[in-house]
């Protein structure tokens, strides 16, 4: 049976980046030091505009975040996303470029993304994608950080559809094969 999908968000799962020094090149942003900016500043927010943040670090990299988040973080989780995922009313991604993301996807939760323009998308799935999670417009500033819109979050936050759209998951997740 699935859970009821939330119809007021109190607490929101910042999801966080694999903090270590790879840089990646799958995405726009997809390095630590320009997530790690990012999720302080959107924990900031939510605890300032009175949500409960639960932030959700990478299993493997507690140690790196280690007292970075105290007061800012209502809680600090390193359990692996399967098994904490149902303690908050929302998830917030500050990169998709993650395994757990897929799983998010698949919970009667809603979620945040942030939406780089740089971002190279198909356009079917990004039409489907924007149906299921709300695409936070974002954008890189002058000193090369990630800036979000805090008042399209917040009206995110705020105007809940009534059901999850999960006809992404049903294209491409779990799409049959071709014949």
């Amino acid at each position: 049976k699935r859970e009821a999908f939330p119809r007021r968000i109190a607490s929101v799962m910042l999801v966080g980046y694999p903090m270590n020094a790879s840089r990646y090149a799958y995405s726009s942003g997809d390095f630590f030091l320009f997530q790690l900016d990012l999720e302080l500043r959107v924990a900031r927010f939510l605890k300032h505009s009175g949500y409960r943040v639960v932030y959700k670090v990478h299993p493997e990299r507690r140690q790196e975040v280690e007292g970075i988040f105290d007061g800012l973080a209502d809680r600090i989780l390193s359990e692996p996303f399967e098994k904490v995922c149902n303690r908050v009313d929302a998830y917030f991604f500050g990169c998709m470029t993650t395994s757990t993301f897929g799983f998010a996807l698949c919970m009667n939760r809603p979620i945040y993304v942030i939406d780089l323009p740089s971002t190279m998308w198909n356009p079917e799935a990004y039409r489907l994608l924007s149906r299921r999670c709300v695409m936070v417009p974002a954008r890189f500033d002058e000193d090369n950080r990630i800036q979000f819109s805090e008042e399209h979050l917040l009206q995110g936050l705020k105007n809940l559809p009534e059901e999850p759209d999960f006809s992404y998951l049903e294209n491409f997740m779990f799409a049959s094969p071709p014949p």
